[in-house]
């Protein structure tokens, strides 16, 4: 009803503005002497006013309408509320209810309740007299709740320091496979370099080849086995006559480093040597002859 009065009032104003500008446009029902802005001003002006007041009465009366069913929601949603806590409430908060807050309703003693078990450290906002009669219990879920959070603070400590160990054996594997890895990779590198050295000997260069060149192929790496003819002690090294392949026509001399063997080198001995060719050495035979032979420094020794 309200929404009709305003629509006439809406009405009204709007044929109150028209009808000041043409007034034969909204006064087509009356007569032709009638149709100026007096009636126009007279008729609307009524229209407007009284469509005004009844709409506002209107609208007092639908809002109480409309407030009053939801009251009664309210009221009844309460109502099934408060059963349903009823239902829910340990016998010791029913009798509490039932002796002591009776004036409270059951969601209300419910919430007490939850309020004290839930802040058991802060008194503050408690209710003094219900601490006081419930003192046991509080002091119980207090007691109960203080254990809980030690265990679990020690639960936390236990995971932490499980996970600190378990971090630190990653780690420690992690740096047992790095150096391991490592191992393995100087090694390969020394095994590698030990190949080069001995593969650096095998020139393929013989005795003849050394005795041909006017330098003895002076620099050269060479590799012989033979027999040791001659020896001839020196001051931190010896020079030995050696016949290679055990042929005295393949004659040539040989220098070793006191620290390159363990024991000493005899005459007759079978010897495999690596080294560096030195050039030709001239020496005086026991027969006071002059000879010239390649020479050798030896790197590397092994009696066969």
């Amino acid at each position: 009803m309200d929404n009709l009065f305003l629509f006439i009032s809406i009405v009204s104003i709007i044929a109150l503005i028209v009808g000041m500008i043409k007034p034969d446009f909204v006064l087509k029902f009356l007569e032709k002497e009638k149709r100026n802005r007096k009636y126009v001003s007279l008729v609307f002006g009524i229209s407007l006013l009284v469509s005004f007041i009844l709409f506002g009465m209107t609208v007092d009366t639908t809002e109480d309408e409309e407030i009053a069913p939801n009251q009664i929601e309210e009221v009844e949603a309460d109502e099934e509320e408060e059963e349903v806590v009823l239902l829910t409430l340990s016998d010791e908060e029913k009798e509490l209810l039932e002796e002591n807050y009776s004036e409270l309703s059951s969601g209300q003693i419910r919430n007490k309740v939850d309020k004290i078990l839930k802040n058991i450290d802060d008194y503050e906002d408690a209710d003094q007299e219900f601490i006081l009669q419930h003192k046991d219990r509080i002091e119980e879920e207090q007691v109960a709740f203080k254990e809980k959070e030690r265990k679990e603070k020690e639960e936390e400590k236990k995971e932490a320091e499980k996970k600190r160990k378990e971090k630190e054996e990653a780690e420690k594997a992690q740096r047992e496979k790095e150096e391991a890895e490592r191992k393995k990779k100087e090694e390969a590198e020394k095994a590698q370099r030990e190949k080069e050295e001995k593969e650096k000997y095998n020139t393929g260069i013989t005795r003849n080849d050394m005795a041909r060149d006017k330098d003895g192929l002076m620099g050269e790496y060479v590799k012989f086995s033979g027999k040791v003819v001659q020896v001839m002690q020196g001051d931190g090294y010896n020079q030995y006559r050696f016949a290679v392949n055990d042929d005295y026509d393949q004659m040539i001399l040989i220098e070793i480093a006191n620290d390159l063997i363990d024991s000493n080198i005899l005459e007759d001995d079978y010897i495999t040597i690596e080294g560096m060719s030195s050039g030709n050495h001239n020496y005086t035979t026991v027969l006071g002859a002059e000879q010239t032979i390649p020479a050798v420094i030896v790197d590397n020794v092994y009696l066969d």
